[in-house]
């Protein structure tokens, strides 16, 4: 799954606000981001506006991920350092959304942590 096309920041504009607030539009085989990670800085919410979300979740590298479907008019919440996730559109109709990420109004790219599976190694 390649990362959405269309990401608009909506909370750039007034970094005192605390928090960060993304607005998506996810076409077929696109995600929110670049793959399964974790944040040790940064909790966040996804809230689905239109279509369905599927977000796979691991509790720790090399575990079993759980598959979940988040449809629209429903929200996900992923605390800090709770699971590794990544979540995107798997059908065929867009998937509209928004991401909220406390505290902050920008990632602190060293407080992510990012699993890479090794297709030779399983």
């Amino acid at each position: 799954m390649g990362a959405s096309t269309t990401r608009r920041p909506l909370s750039r504009a007034i970094e005192e606000m605390g928090f960060a607030t993304t607005y998506f539009e996810l076409d077929a085989g696109e995600a929110f981001s670049g793959g399964l990670h974790t944040h040790h800085d940064q909790e966040e919410l996804f809230y689905v506006l239109e279509g369905v979300a599927t977000f796979e979740v691991r509790e720790q590298p090399g575990g079993r991920s759980e598959s979940i479907d988040v449809n629209a008019s429903e929200a996900i919440h992923f605390g800090r350092e709770d699971v590794y996730q990544t979540g995107g559109n798997e059908s065929e109709k867009p998937v509209v959304g928004i991401a909220i990420g406390v505290p902050g109004a920008r990632h602190d790219w060293e407080g992510v942590e990012a699993v890479l599976d090794c297709g030779e190694c399983g």
